[in-house]
């Protein structure tokens, strides 16, 4: 794979995420950037081992481990044991730091891969398309880093053990809402079903998903709502507001326009149905 730094067009500038460089090093050389490099920076190895020098810590970087770094932020990386064999990603965007901060992404991060097939894949993929002759070629690349940020988190919860059951209390407790979604639940039941306290709960759902317990069983009962006004065009509202859960139907009336900006009926009337 040989070193591609592509042209950037004003265009180009505009995307969510755009590339700016990829390569590989057969001999990884010693680096240090006392300021930094200028956008983001990921590199993993493929054979050999390195290490990372960051903020007064050491990391190994052996196979199938990388890094990725925030724009800016003083590092230093040199082979361990030659040949040290990596490959390399620049990039950045108006909406990395946003997604990068919903994965739980700092200044830096350390990952490990159970495997380098699928980060190969991306590479040869964003590869590929660089040197074709597609006039979105830019979006397809853009597309593949969006993938790439994903398969980034994921890898970072298969190596976490807390955020691993950080992940069984979310997923859980979402099961479970789904279930029981209908009826009249509190906050103790849930918390009860995936043996944890209520406190912890919503910590954890807090730190994770950016709301609520109860504003996502909210999200999920209008969501069965708007289900239902469609595909059951001869239910009363105040029907389906106790199927999913609502027994006050100026209560879910009430609710639904404050997240959907409309009423129920002005909701079946925008999709047809009068």
């Amino acid at each position: 794979m040989n070193t591609i730094f592509p042209i950037i067009t004003e265009q180009d500038a505009k995307l969510p995420f755009y590339l700016k460089g990829i390569g590989s090093q057969e001999n990884q050389e010693h680096i240090v950037r006392d300021g930094g490099f200028s956008c983001y920076h990921w590199l993993y190895t493929i054979t050999g081992c390195g290490k990372l020098v960051i903020e007064g810590n050491e990391y190994r970087l052996g196979e199938n481990t990388g890094f990725l770094l925030a724009p800016n932020v003083p590092h230093e990386y040199y082979p361990v044991s030659q040949p040290w064999e990596t490959r390399w990603l620049i990039f950045d965007g108006d909406a990395i730091s946003d997604v990068l901060k919903i994965i739980g992404f700092r200044r830096y991060e350390i990952y490990n891969f159970p495997n380098h097939q699928y980060l190969d894949s991306i590479f040869n993929e964003i590869y590929v398309s660089l040197l074709s002759n597609s006039s979105i070629k830019s979006v397809e690349c853009s597309s593949v880093i969006y993938r790439f940020i994903i398969a980034l988190k994921k890898a970072a919860i298969l190596s976490d053990d807390l955020d691993c059951k950080g992940q069984y209390y979310i997923t859980s407790t979402i099961q479970y809402m789904q279930a029981h979604y209908n009826e009249d639940i509190s906050l103790d039941d849930i918390a009860s079903s995936v043996d944890i306290s209520p406190y912890h709960l919503c910590r954890i759902f807090k730190d994770s998903l950016g709301m609520t317990v109860f504003q996502y069983l909210t999200l999920l009962r209008i969501q069965k709502a708007k289900q239902y006004l469609i595909e059951n065009p001869s239910m009363l509202v105040k029907d389906i507001a106790i199927k999913i859960g609502y027994n006050d139907i100026s209560y879910f009336c009430s609710i639904f326009k404050q997240y959907e900006n409309i009423t129920p009926m002005q909701f079946r009337k925008m999709h047809g149905i009068r």
